[in-house]
């Protein structure tokens, strides 16, 4: 069985829904991301490695880096694994 991950932010941009085979997950965004770090979040969201994500989007693993880095500090937590554990609302 593949995994099938589609992740979109709600139209007032409150909230990232992820849609995988097994249902869906919205997760409240607790802060105002830029659309570029934004777009690097929703992959994040969905398990993307840095490498995939920057061919996904046409930029270097280091712009990936930095953009992740940004999204760290706004978020005020230390790695990517922080995010996938953060509080997730039925």
């Amino acid at each position: 069985m593949s995994l099938s991950a589609k992740a979109t932010v709600t139209p007032d941009g409150s909230e990232l829904v992820v849609s995988l085979n097994q249902g869906i997950v919205r997760v409240k965004l607790p802060i105002e991301l830029t659309n570029k770090e934004l777009a690097v979040y929703k992959r994040i969201c969905i398990g993307k490695a840095t490498k995939e994500i920057a061919g996904e989007l046409g930029i270097t693993e280091r712009a990936t880096k930095f953009r992740l880095t940004r999204i760290f500090q706004k978020l005020g937590i230390q790695n990517r694994h922080e995010i996938l554990s953060m509080e997730l609302t039925p």
